[in-house]
């Protein structure tokens, strides 16, 4: 049996394959060579953490998986807010073939379908991501959606200019050289109608945008 760590997993899951990956999960699903159950989900007490417990197989072959996660509201913001393993079993030997940090693996899985959603449904000269939150998925939104669009802007729209900071400098850390721009979020219809992609992050349940503060061509990533 092997164990993957999230640094295993980012180690060797680029973005362009994990892109390549979600796509054939997609089509394998939509063919039903793919077999998912409807998920469990527990409110925890505090009645913002989440337990959840997901399966799913491969109707063409032996494996299938369990995926057993936690999302909590206090963790420490140096951590994934997903804490979790994924279990691969080979069902026709009766084995655990693997475990995987579900936590890297989901924020991956986030991103790159927001890539597809993209891909297939933004304009092709679509060159500007706004990002809405300033979050760890806010960081996979943006490399992912790069890969995708020839992005040369980034708009960072936050509560909190701290955390946009931060969020900012892991990206240009990480090789981003293009112009990162930090707004507060009550700023954002202020340039609304330049928007091409907008990636949404936040748990926040008020509406920050109508549809006609945007112009006709923006496309949203809506997460969560």
């Amino acid at each position: 049996m092997y164990v993957f760590s999230s640094r295993d997993i980012y180690k060797n899951l680029p973005y362009t394959k994990c892109i390549e990956l979600m796509q054939q999960c997609f089509e394998d699903l939509g063919s039903e060579l793919i077999g998912m159950s409807p998920k469990h989900v527990t409110r925890l007490p505090d009645n913002k953490s989440l337990l959840g417990v997901m399966t799913a197989h491969r109707s063409n072959g032996t494996y299938a998986m369990i995926k057993s996660i936690g999302l909590f509201s206090n963790i420490n913001h140096n951590k994934n807010a997903h804490q979790g393993v994924i279990t691969l079993y080979d069902y026709n030997k009766g084995e655990i073939l693997a475990i995987f940090d579900a936590g890297s693996i989901t924020a991956l899985r986030t991103g790159t379908t927001s890539a597809l959603s993209t891909k297939y449904l933004s304009h092709p000269d679509a060159s500007t991501l706004s990002l809405i939150g300033a979050g760890e998925q806010s960081f996979h939104q943006a490399f992912a959606i790069s890969q995708i669009r020839n992005i040369k802007t980034i708009n960072i729209f936050n509560r909190t200019s701290d955390n946009s900071e931060k969020l900012k400098n892991k990206l240009m850390k990480n090789g981003f050289s293009i112009p990162i721009k930090i707004y507060p979020l009550n700023k954002i219809k202020e340039i609304s109608k330049e928007l091409d992609i907008i990636s949404i992050s936040t748990s926040s349940p008020t509406p920050l945008l109508s549809l006609s503060d945007l112009p006709k061509s923006c496309h949203i990533n809506s997460i969560g």
